[in-house]
């Protein structure tokens, strides 16, 4: 946390409020949270389903903490693993056929459905908050595959090898998550000092 703060504060030119940042960049808490639950259970507990099962149901059913959204992370977390020894089935038609339905998906796409909207809660569930959910955690799993596994079929050709350097930083989520903050903060220096402000979370 503390060397992800210096790195905003290199990159922003200035001392940002600890507080602020913290709420902002929830992500940090809440993978803390969710990979110190796993951990804890897989102490006592060796099957991968039931793991999932427990942490997802703990993490949603304790009194939600803002700043952590950890019963949102969790879910994707245990996506990820368990198609991380299934992604390389995926071809380019399975590929294409992901990228049309995100792009039908995103169409869609409210802002209301963000977590920052409509945080998911089991003490407060409703219809929309439900929807919500479901609606995002589509969204968000639908495009992340659609994006890894184009990646992993462009990186054997010629003029896409580079990737495959890039490709070793896979495991360290937190080193492009670094990168993606600090590429932000340069792209909107740039539209800035020609006049273009982008505010639309979309973009």
């Amino acid at each position: 946390m503390s060397s992800w703060y210096l790195v905003m504060c290199i990159v922003s030119s200035h001392l940002p409020r600890f507080a602020i940042y913290w709420s902002i960049y929830w992500y940090l808490g809440a993978m803390f949270v969710c990979l110190s639950t796993i951990k804890i259970i897989t102490n006592y507990i060796s099957k991968n389903v039931i793991v999932c099962l427990i942490s997802i149901l703990l993490l949603s059913c304790i009194p939600m903490i803002s700043f952590e959204r950890s019963c949102y992370m969790i879910p994707f977390l245990w996506t990820g693993y368990l198609l991380r020894s299934n992604i390389r089935r995926i071809g380019w038609v399975a590929v294409i056929a992901l990228l049309l339905v995100y792009v039908v998906l995103y169409y869609f796409w409210d802002i209301c459905y963000s977590v920052y909207m409509s945080p998911f809660h089991i003490w407060n569930a409703d219809w929309h908050s439900t929807f919500a959910l479901v609606f995002r955690f589509l969204v968000g799993v639908v495009g992340g595959v659609c994006i890894i596994s184009a990646s992993r079929l462009l990186i054997d050709r010629r003029y896409f090898g580079w990737m495959r350097y890039l490709a070793k930083f896979g495991p360290y989520t937190l080193v492009f998550y670094t990168m993606s903050f600090v590429f932000n903060a340069i792209l909107a220096r740039i539209l800035w000092h020609v006049n273009i402000y982008i505010t639309s979370p979309g973009f």
